[in-house]
């Protein structure tokens, strides 16, 4: 059914995101059916996440209290990036009370792992959903380059998963 994908796929790469499930559904439906040109889209917009350091981390949590409005933008928005892998640690710095803009900041980071899923978590889900379904040799490849990330990221974990799936068809 290749061909089903129209020629615009941004629509369906957001709606993969969505937390309404029929239009996320409708997305990764129309995607399968997209073959090979949906899994050259996907292997574009999923990347393995860099593994942040602890130590990086932590000095992105120490900049959201810096004085400059652009640093402190810039590592919230870097936290949002690796939030699976900074959850733990930004939850630790919590306890000893940091200041409203700091804990607002910390707050609203830890807001979208606290949910069910994150947008982009629900996304990296249904992301390897689309590859397990279409099981062509490039879906198998990207999958298998996805489960080589690391562990503490929900597409890593997912792929790895729909990776044993397709062995035991």
């Amino acid at each position: 059914m290749t061909g089903a994908v129209p020629a615009e796929l941004g629509p369906l790469w957001e709606d993969l995101a969505s937390a309404d499930a029929s239009r996320a559904d409708f997305a990764i439906w129309r995607l399968v059916g997209g073959g090979p040109p949906a899994v050259a889209m996907l292997r574009e917009r999923l990347n393995l996440l860099p593994i942040p350091t602890d130590e990086r981390i932590a000095a992105l949590i120490a900049d959201l209290d810096n004085e400059d409005f652009a640093t402190r933008q810039r590592a919230n928005a870097e936290l949002a990036e690796c939030i699976e892998a900074a959850a733990p640690l930004l939850r630790k710095a919590m306890d000893p009370k940091p200041g409203p803009e700091v804990r607002r900041r910390l707050q609203a980071l830890l807001a979208g792992v606290d949910q069910e899923r994150a947008p982009e978590q629900r996304r990296h889900v249904r992301a390897a959903r689309i590859l397990a379904e279409i099981a062509d040799a490039d879906s198998r490849s990207l999958l298998k380059h996805l489960s080589q990330g690391d562990q503490r990221f929900v597409l890593t974990r997912e792929a790895g998963a729909a990776l044993i799936r397709l062995e035991n068809r």
